[in-house]
């Protein structure tokens, strides 16, 4: 058994009471709160300087191909409507293939 003052503190469960829990607690707050700070600080000088987003044009293109300069899915087309966005009535929000589409509507 230690005496007072030596070796580790007794803890909640070990007859210490709150006291190093506290202390625990105290120290994830401290530690969680300082993460969250420094984070924000650094997404908004990233932001401020060189930018978090792609562009429209890089992102409808894919990133894949802004990225590593080539697609990822071979033979995926990518249909539109008048307003420039996706077709998403299609099973799973997936666009069709170019060999799935024929000129026969039917």
């Amino acid at each position: 058994m230690y005496g007072d003052g030596l070796g580790p503190t007794r803890g909640l469960l070990l007859g210490g009471g709150f006291s190093q829990l506290w202390a625990q607690f105290i120290g994830v707050i401290t530690v969680g709160g300082m993460t969250v700070l420094l984070s924000t600080i650094f997404w908004l000088a990233l932001k401020a300087t060189l930018g978090i987003r792609v562009t429209p044009e890089e992102e409808f293109e894919g990133l894949d191909i802004g990225e590593h300069g080539m697609e990822a899915y071979s033979g995926f087309l990518k249909e539109t409507d008048a307003t420039g966005f996706a077709d998403t009535s299609s099973p799973g929000g997936m666009g069709k293939r170019a060999s799935d589409i024929s000129s026969n509507p039917y």
